[in-house]
């Protein structure tokens, strides 16, 4: 007896969700259900199908009360079954008024209808996609995803929804009139849903490449601005599907605002006290602009993140992953002459880092021993502790390609210096950097190249 009323119980509550889930649309344009004979005979034959139908059509030739049947029958959507004819003469109707109530009418019966009958629905549109000018229809279907309406309650189906739409519209949704409109939601980012589903759908670089290289500049900014302002946002899913948009682009047309973004979210970091909320944040999407200005592979692109070298001051392993990226002989010498131009131990450090930890290479990190053991130590304590750290790991790979004298140069160097090693990386996550040479196996093999056993073995 106790289990039949526990069942009965779940089988009311799932009723009742599935009731809350529901959108009602007397509720979204705040009507009663019509009694007009003529509305009733549409209604009801919209379920008959023909003759039924015809019959009713032929009856109501008024074209308000035509769009009040329309709504009528989306009305029921949900509950009762259509035919297919009368839900398109739906549709054809509400897209001759393409006002509010109507929008809020075809997107609650785009949510309340199943799957088959919503593919079904669209499937009959395609015919109409793609016509100059558009149709009235196509027109419908784009208002119906980014115009700002009441919330109906319906949060997880209504998304689904949406993206269903928008991927119907693909084929036409980079047309300029239409991707303005759908761009402007993600730019006001307050219409949260359909942001998160355009995004998703339309803006993902891996998704949609090609079209998206084929925006002008003035647009391929302005979707990056877009991407980088709700990369930020409030809710949790239009960030994330911002963040992972952003990461992914790739238009070039967009350099300037990138590299400029980067560098800014880079000072507004290392301006933004270490326990803030907003620090974690401001970090993802920093991780996401390095790797967005390394799709591009600009020459501009290319200096930026050697410029990083100089300024970073937290997200260091976001910059060694970049430089691993665009990493290549030439670029290494770029940033070698660099260097060497501003004799820099902070950038020269951090290179070292990204090269031991991204490229793993020991042969351009021994480049940058040789180049930093040719500078004057610096005076700054923090430069120390960077050119030490440099030193030390450069003498690590030395060591691997038994370059003997280059390790002892490095060590003696490294000695000389008081401050103890910083490797960014480590520092910014609160860590202390332990040396390479703290290993017994490596400490052995180094005390043999200072005191000159290794030499002798070797000859």
């Amino acid at each position: 007896m106790e289990h039949q009323e526990a069942s009965n119980k779940q089988q009311t509550l799932k009723k009742n969700t599935k009731k809350r889930k529901r959108v009602n649309d007397s509720e979204i344009h705040g009507g009663q259900a019509s009694q007009d004979p003529q509305i009733l005979l549409l209604v009801k034959a919209a379920q008959q199908g023909d003759p039924a139908w015809s019959s009713a059509l032929s009856e109501c030739t008024d074209t308000a009360m035509r769009l009040e049947a329309a709504r009528e029958i989306l009305q029921s959507v949900g509950k009762q079954q259509h035919t297919q004819e009368a839900l398109r003469w739906c549709f054809d109707c509400l897209s001759t008024a393409q006002d509010d109530v109507g929008i809020s009418v075809a997107r609650a019966a785009l949510t309340n209808m199943d799957k088959p009958a919503r593919s079904q629905l669209l499937d009959s549109f395609r015919d109409i996609l793609g016509l100059d000018p558009p149709h009235p229809i196509e027109q419908l279907l784009v208002h119906v995803v980014t115009r700002t309406l009441p919330d109906d309650g319906s949060g997880y189906f209504q998304e689904r929804m949406l993206g269903t739409i928008i991927a119907f519209l693909s084929p036409v949704a980079f047309e300029p009139h239409n991707f303005d409109a759908f761009l402007q939601v993600v730019e006001r980012g307050s219409n949260v849903r359909a942001a998160g589903a355009i995004v998703k759908t339309l803006l993902h670089f891996s998704e949609n490449s090609q079209r998206i290289l084929q925006l002008d500049s003035v647009r391929a900014e302005r979707v990056a601005r877009a991407l980088v302002s709700c990369a930020v946002h409030s809710d949790p899913a239009v960030r994330a599907a911002c963040g992972n948009a952003l990461f992914y682009f790739g238009h070039q047309g967009a350099e300037y605002y990138l590299i400029s973004a980067l560098n800014e979210y880079g000072a507004s970091i290392a301006n933004t006290p270490l326990h803030d909320e907003r620090r974690d944040m401001l970090k993802r999407v920093m991780g996401h602009l390095y790797n967005a200005v390394s799709n591009l592979r600009t020459p501009a692109a290319l200096r930026a993140i050697a410029e990083r070298l100089y300024t970073e001051r937290c997200e260091y392993w976001r910059l060694g992953d970049a430089i691993r990226t665009l990493w290549s002989p030439t670029y290494h010498q770029e940033i070698l002459s660099l260097l060497d131009m501003r004799r820099d131990a902070h950038a020269a450090g951090t290179y070292a880092y990204a090269i031991n930890d991204f490229v793993k290479k020991p042969e351009p990190l021994c480049d940058v021993l040789r180049q930093c053991l040719r500078w004057p130590l610096p005076d700054e304590p923090r430069q120390r502790s960077f050119a030490k750290y440099a030193f030390l790991i450069g003498a690590r790979a030395a060591l691997v390609l038994k370059d003997f004298d280059l390790v002892r140069q490095a060590w003696f160097t490294a000695e000389q210096i008081s401050e103890p090693p910083v490797e960014g990386d480590d520092e910014s996550r609160g860590k202390t950097w332990e040396s390479p040479f703290e290993d017994p196996e490596l400490k052995q093999e180094l005390s043999g190249v200072l005191t000159g056993a290794s030499d002798r073995r070797t000859e």
